[in-house]
């Protein structure tokens, strides 16, 4: 008995032209240099081999999964992990921005407090 008002996937996408941001991993500004860089690496590794395993996950996933039908699992993960998971890229990053930029603007969130080198949201290296 549901029926659709927006798909808010589509209103995106149709709207600003970039991949929808669905989520994302961060590290605390604060912790040292060496230990951000510590679970970057270890969280790629991870992306990495599930992207070279694929099947690794798929007892974890049957056992989880809503829907227990294989390709739709596999089509269900490349929603969330896909080359935007190792690289965001310019266009991912775009995508972010332009996230923060709308929320702000309907103050939905406070505006992000940029780093001590005005680099914003965005960390280096």
């Amino acid at each position: 008995g549901l029926v659709k008002l927006l798909d808010c996937g589509e209103y995106w996408e149709s709207q600003y032209q970039l991949p929808i941001p669905l989520g994302g991993i961060a590290v605390q500004r604060n912790l040292p240099k060496e230990v951000q860089l510590k679970v970057n690496r270890a969280l790629r590794a991870s992306v990495q081999y599930a992207f070279d395993h694929p099947d690794a996950a798929l007892p974890f996933i049957r056992r989880h999964a809503q829907e227990m039908d294989e390709e739709v699992m596999y089509q269900h993960i490349g929603l969330y992990v896909n080359d935007f998971t190792l690289e965001l890229g310019e266009l991912g990053r775009r995508a972010i921005d332009t996230l923060y930029r709308v929320a702000r603007e309907h103050a939905l969130i406070p505006s992000a407090s940029p780093k001590a080198d005005g680099s914003g949201i965005w960390a280096s290296g």
